[in-house]
């Protein structure tokens, strides 16, 4: 199993969503085709032109939001799960 699908399976996994890091997330929105727009502070924009789609990550310590992770999951049900 390569890191990509273990990261895809972590964030299919409900009971992880406490346990993401900045750059774990940050990595992933990379590999689905986002990139980094615009940093404000401490909030981070990712935006995903195809898709036209835009992600906020907060980045208040360690761990990011187990909301942002539920919203990013969702999305990658919609486009990628059929």
């Amino acid at each position: 199993m390569t890191k990509e699908d273990k990261q895809i399976k972590k964030l299919l996994d409900r009971k992880s969503d406490s346990s993401w890091t900045f750059s774990e997330v940050k990595a992933m929105l990379s590999r689905m085709g986002f990139e980094e727009d615009r940093v404000a502070g401490s909030h981070y924009q990712f935006i995903n032109l195809a898709e036209k789609r835009r992600f906020t990550i907060a980045r208040h310590g360690k761990d990011i939001r187990p909301e942002t992770i539920k919203e990013i999951r969702r999305w990658y049900k919609d486009n990628f799960i059929k």
